[in-house]
Parts: structure tokens; sequence; C-alpha cells
């Protein structure tokens, strides 16, 4: 999840010939957009109805030592089994901005994620430096990294790993991932339009406040699937484009699909004008040992997500744009979201 580095200090960023720095929040890093992230901040409500809310915020000019004011908008949205996000943003300046959704799942609704079988078509990841910060190379998956078939996650690894997706992103979305329910009674397909995609498996989960139900979030309790761009862009050519510029607005959508098991097996749906979504070829990625077991439960009580939630028939969903997009300790993680 893009962070910002280099320059003449650990938390210089330049855009266009032009040093800024960043603020720091974690020791000689910027992480998570500064001190004051957009995942720390008060939105406001822009509109609501019965399957669709609208919230805004505004970042002013040389917060957190950022360039430009910006405005974003999320929306999320319910409609035939999907659960929409879409993030849009303008600025007056060019700027770093790098925003994602940061909600948690659990297909299982209580418990961990131990069992949950996860598929992510990627065959390369972003590579880390002993800093943290990305080395600017991606590397092949290998191992407990590799989720190209579907396989439970190794709880002694601790997954913060970006992946770069083998699909090209595109205006509309594309495939990027699937998780299955322990018992393979429910599955969670994730479609976005970014070029990579963030894993992490809730390691260092410790939610100090009861969530749904009063239930105490502890670590791999819940696990986040999170299109995105990329740490440390803007002084990694290599990487993907995270400058926000004047008249080009920026758009993410991201679509999270819930598919009950029904005997046949998972058919991982192609978008399109129909209401109910074609077969692809991800299909092939399933497990037959996971297809048509068990009773799929209404899914209001079998997806489980840690936070506040819009009321809707997915259970608990919680979004945070995260201007840092990332890791906790990210040389320099755009404006909370920004990067």
């Amino acid at each position: 999840m893009p962070a910002v580095s280099a320059g003449a200090s650990a938390t210089d960023v330049r855009v266009d010939g032009d040093v800024f720095e960043l603020s720091r929040n974690g020791g000689a890093h910027h992480a998570h957009g500064g001190h004051n992230g957009f995942g720390r901040r008060n939105w406001q409500a822009v509109e609501a109805g019965p399957a669709q809310a609208t919230v805004s915020l505004h970042s002013p000019d040389g917060e957190e030592g950022y360039p430009g004011a910006v405005t974003m908008r999320c929306t999320v949205s319910l409609a035939d089994g999907w659960l929409w996000i879409e993030l849009t943003a303008q600025s007056d300046r060019p700027t770093p901005f790098n925003p994602l959704h940061h909600g948690y799942f659990n297909l299982d609704g209580t418990g961990t994620i131990a069992g949950h079988r996860l598929t992510i078509p990627a065959s390369t990841r972003l590579e880390w430096a002993e800093d943290n910060c990305p080395t600017g190379r991606f590397v092949p998956v290998e191992g407990a990294l590799d989720f190209r078939h579907p396989r439970t996650s190794d709880p002694a690894v601790g997954y913060d790993i970006s992946y770069m997706l083998d699909e090209k992103p595109g205006d509309a979305p594309r495939f990027a991932g699937l998780v299955e329910s322990t018992s393979g009674d429910l599955a969670m397909e994730v479609w976005t339009t970014e070029p990579g995609l963030h894993f992490y498996d809730g390691f260092k989960l410790d939610v100090p406040v009861p969530g749904h139900g009063g239930v105490a979030y502890k670590p791999r309790h819940g696990l986040c699937l999170e299109p995105t761009r990329f740490s440390d862009a803007p002084n990694q050519p290599a990487f993907p484009d995270t400058i926000l510029r004047p008249g080009a607005p920026y758009r993410q959508r991201t679509g999270f699909r819930f598919v009950p098991g029904d005997g046949q097996g998972y058919r991982i749906g192609a978008l399109g004008s129909a209401s109910t979504p074609t077969p692809s070829r991800f299909a092939g990625h399933l497990s037959p040992a996971r297809r048509g077991k068990g009773k799929a439960l209404p899914q209001r009580e079998r997806v489980s997500s840690l936070g506040s939630s819009p009321p809707s028939s997915g259970g608990e969903v919680v979004g945070e744009a995260d201007r840092s997009g990332g890791r906790p300790t990210h040389r320099q993680s755009p404006r909370g979201g920004r990067g």
C-alpha cells in the first residue's frame, strides 16, 4: 500500500521537481497519511438511501505536508449480491494520492480466518527492504506467499503483502481475488479497477473496544483484501502513477460479490450488463474439495467485518479510505490515502 520515500530526508517526496516534506508519524517514517490520515477523520454525509450512501472529506493544501487541496468522496452501494465501493477525488495541485478501502472480513462470522481459503491471481509481489520500504522491484510469488491456487494462509507468516495482479487494469473492474469460508458454504469475490491487491491477515489486530455482538476482535479474526496501487510510487518510475492532477479526477471502483455454496461449486462471475454475472475462466481456480459443502446461512449471519456498519444483507462492513494505503511503518504513505 502506497508510501512515498527517498529525497533529502526520509519523508521528502518529489512532485514535478518540487520537494515536499511530509509529517513523521512513525519514527523516521510517514505512514497512513500522517498523524491525522483519512482513516482517523470524521467524514461528512452527502446522501444516503436504502441501498447506497456517500460521504466526503476535504483535505486542505499543506495538510501533513501534502501540496494541494483534495476533496474526496466514498460511495458504498448494495445491488444483486454485490457490495460496491467507489472512491473519487479531485485536487487543485499535483499531489500524491492513493486511497484504499481497509475493510475486514470473516466469512465464518466468528473465530479466526485460519480455515479461509484464498485465491489471488498474481504471479508477482512487491519486494520490501529491511527498512520496510519498497525496493522498487516485483518478485515472483513462491511458497506460502503464492495464492494463485486456493489455499489457507500460514499463521506463522504474518501477511502484509502487496500483489501485482496478472490482468492489466482498465476502466471496468476485473477479478482480483476470492475467499472461501472454512466450510465452503460461502465465498467472496473481489473485483477492482486497481492494478494491485494488498493482503493483510490481521495478525496485529487487537481492537480495544467490543465489536459486533460484543465480540473482542483479536489477531486473525478478520482479513483485508485491499485494491490499491503501490507504496513509494512517486519515487519508483516502474510503479503505476499515483499523482493526482487538476482536471484529471481520481476514480476507483471495487466490488465484493458474496456467493453461497450450491452444490455446483463457485463460479466467478464476469461483469457485464446482465444482473447475474456469467461464469469466467477463473472458475478453474476453485477447489473441488470445497465445492457444495454445507448449507449457506443468511449472509447477515455469515459475513462479519470489524467496525461500524451500514445495514445490509451482507453483514457488517466497515470502510477506511486510508491515504497511506498500507503497512504500519511505510516511509511515506500519502495523506492517509494520498499517495
